[in-house]
């Protein structure tokens, strides 16, 4: 008696087997939901977080563009070569009000942070699902082989839609913008999310990781920054500004809203995201599940000694990660040098900008430089800080990877793995954190403008920055070892911190609620008195919340 044979059809070419019957983007709809439900708390995050901070801050503008004065002695600071760095190539500076200003200072901000959350929200769907294994499993259903990169690309594009449409909207209170202009302020801000969504998609199918595919695409939006500047500081400077249309970035600048509003760079920007989106889709058929496009590089035989310890092994896989964020604070730092001997007539006009920074405009250049320094260090604390949450973050991708139950598995103590991560990323945030308050320090000990007891009295507020940089490390440690699942609540200081520098001083908020971030609980500004009571509180807390991750780390389950 012969066995019975069962013949089936061969699923088509870029079609996952099971989804033969349905297409390329078989489940589309159910990944879809899937995607939105399992990504919640992050979505709803960002289209909170980055209209709730930004909105609210235009209502300062108010009361610097109380003067002509005023508002010419901003515009004179965006003319300048710092000026175009950190806003764009200065459009309406003659007849400078709080439109223009809104453009020149903001417009290029939003759109670096669009852009970051488009990149974050497409590869953690699309690569780190495939590091995890879960979109292994999930393709093991009735799911064609493109149908995950599409309903992340939808999931994000609807994403920063949303950001985009709330700016656009929130603008819309202050009758002093046009309303039509606001509508294409928050479009200029989705279409360049939408952009850079396509960059993350694509450097999701180059890669072989999420993390390597994070560094691709943050390089890409590192020279769209770079080609940008250069090419704003040329036409500041009265040269050709080609570079700016190499970039993204500058396309958005070049639509001039709330100047003179020009439609046809956003049709660049869209040309952009399709070109990457569609790079993207026609690769993610060409590659096998699991791997990227771009070989790995095969590693030594032999691993060096360096790699045989936990330290060792942090170390190799962080640096890369600080020479970004810490460089980032150092190119920072640097790029205030020409900003500082023109803070004094900046601030004179500028009453609510010297009350937010908390100086007076009468008390020298000297008092107002010190005051900025506070701000320019702050920034750079939450730059270095920033690296250490995500360094620390990824013990909670490894847990979920089941990296760290092998890791584990060798003579590792659980202790010694977190211990060894917290060392090493807090020396390295904190080796970070010198090298840009040493290039702050440079800058300002070589400017003539200044007094001579300016730049010692900057070191002094870099050092007054480490405990924040040690609570840093202590809250990252105990919410992602104790809580891997709240692990994104260490990013609730630094939202709370910028909002404080941002308005504190302007709403009148009471003393006592700069403590709830430990970036503003010990005053940096140099023209402030140290106050050893917050500091000593800040490395009190930092203790026990040390203790309090090694204990619940070494007592609870792994997650799977």
């Amino acid at each position: 008696m012969g066995a019975a044979t069962d013949v089936r059809r061969a699923p088509a070419p870029g079609v996952r087997r099971g989804a033969a019957g349905g297409g390329e983007l078989a489940g589309f709809w159910k990944l879809v939901r899937g995607a939105v439900r399992q990504n919640r708390v992050r979505l709803i995050i960002w289209v909170l977080a980055v209209p709730g901070v930004t909105v609210p801050a235009i209502s300062s503008y108010s009361s610097i563009f109380e003067t002509r004065a005023g508002a010419q002695a901003r515009a004179a600071i965006m003319a300048t070569p710092t000026g175009s760095v950190f806003g764009g190539p200065g459009y309406g500076l003659d007849n400078y009000d709080i439109g223009a200003s809104v453009a020149n200072e903001l417009l290029l901000w939003l759109n670096l942070t669009v852009a970051l959350a488009g990149i974050l929200l497409v590869i953690h769907m699309t690569r780190r699902e495939e590091e995890t294994g879960r979109l292994e499993l999930v393709g093991a259903a009735a799911v064609g082989r493109r149908a995950p990169l599409a309903a992340a690309l939808a999931v994000t594009g609807a994403e920063v839609v949303l950001i985009g449409l709330a700016m656009g909207l929130g603008c819309m209170v202050y009758p002093e913008l046009d309303k039509g202009d606001c509508l294409a302020f928050g479009l200029i801000i989705a279409v360049t999310g939408l952009a850079f969504s396509g960059v993350g998609a694509l450097a999701a199918q180059l890669a072989s990781t999420a993390r390597a595919a994070g560094g691709l695409a943050a390089a890409v939006l590192g020279v769209a920054f770079l080609l940008r500047a250069v090419g704003d500081t040329a036409q500041v400077q009265g040269d050709s500004a080609w570079a700016s249309w190499l970039s993204p970035l500058g396309w958005a600048n070049q639509t001039r809203v709330f100047v003179d509003l020009r439609w046809w760079p956003v049709l660049l920007t869209l040309a952009f995201a399709a070109a990457f989106g569609l790079a993207a889709w026609l690769l993610a058929a060409r590659r096998d599940e699991g791997s990227g496009l771009l070989a790995t590089r095969p590693g030594p035989a032999r691993a060096p000694k360096g790699l045989l310890s936990p330290s060792g092994l942090v170390w190799r896989r962080t640096k890369n990660s600080l020479f970004g964020w810490g460089g980032g604070a150092l190119v920072m730092c640097l790029a205030m040098g020409p900003a500082i001997g023109s803070m004094g007539g900046y601030l004179e006009n500028n009453p609510a900008m010297a009350q937010m920074l908390g100086v007076d405009p009468a008390a020298g250049l000297d008092a107002m430089v010190e005051g900025f320094s506070g701000v320019i260090v702050l920034y750079s604390a939450m730059l270095v800080g920033a690296y250490v949450i995500t360094q620390i973050g990824t013990l909670r991708a490894d847990e979920f990877a089941g990296l760290t139950a092998r890791c584990l598995a060798e003579p590792v103590a659980r202790g010694r793995l977190l211990g060894a991560t917290e060392i090493t990323v807090g020396v390295s945030a904190l080796l970070g954190m010198s090298v840009a308050g040493l290039g702050y320090f440079a800058v300002v000990a070589t400017d003539s403008s200044v007094g001579p007891d300016v730049a010692p009295a900057i070191a002094g507020s870099v050092l007054r920055a480490l405990p924040a940089l040690i609570a840093t490390v202590a809250l990252a440690s105990f919410l992602t070892a104790g809580f891997p699942r709240l692990a994104a609540l260490s990013w609730a200081p630094f939202a709370y911190a910028f909002i404080h520098m941002l308005v504190g001083n302007i709403l009148g908020l009471p003393d006592w609620a700069r403590f709830f971030s430990q970036f503003t609980a010990v005053p940096l500004a140099p023209n402030t008195d140290f106050e050893w009571a917050p500091a000593v509180g800040v490395l009190a807390v930092s203790a026990l919340l040390f203790y309090a991750a090694h204990r619940r780390f070494a007592t609870r389950d792994l997650l799977a």
